[in-house]
């Protein structure tokens, strides 16, 4: 059990250090949102299979899921703007959108890391 919570440990600190390196960085690169988002769905899977001996139960399901590949909904009003001006409205309004998420889902994600460092360390 103490070899779990040490492995869940490193996986949290790994995590939160790519949070950090993603937040410094191109926040829109795919390869590095996909290992992030791996290993968030593993770090997931571990908290379950420790959820029947701690508090972590409620908090799993809270815990922020990374989409790499998000496409905001376009509207068509946004669709028309984006004929007018051939597309580049359109583009820049994807762009701006996704990085909004993806930053604001990386936020969300450091936060409850430290979190679960936190709380973890208490085990």
């Amino acid at each position: 059990m103490a070899n779990f919570i040490y492995d869940l440990h490193r996986k949290l600190r790994d995590a939160q250090f790519q949070v950090d390196r993603l937040l410094k960085r191109q926040p829109l690169d795919r390869q590095f949102l996909n290992q992030l988002a791996a290993l968030t769905a593993q770090i997931k899977d571990d908290l379950k299979s420790l959820q029947s001996t701690s508090q972590f139960g409620s908090f799993i399901d809270e815990l922020a899921v990374l989409d790499p590949d998000f496409q905001p909904a376009i509207s068509t009003w946004r669709k028309i703007i984006g004929a007018l001006t051939f597309g580049w409205s359109t583009k820049r309004f994807i762009y701006k959108s996704q990085l909004e998420y993806t930053v604001s889902t990386v936020k969300q994600l450091k936060e409850h890391y430290s979190y679960l460092e936190r709380h973890l360390s208490e085990l």
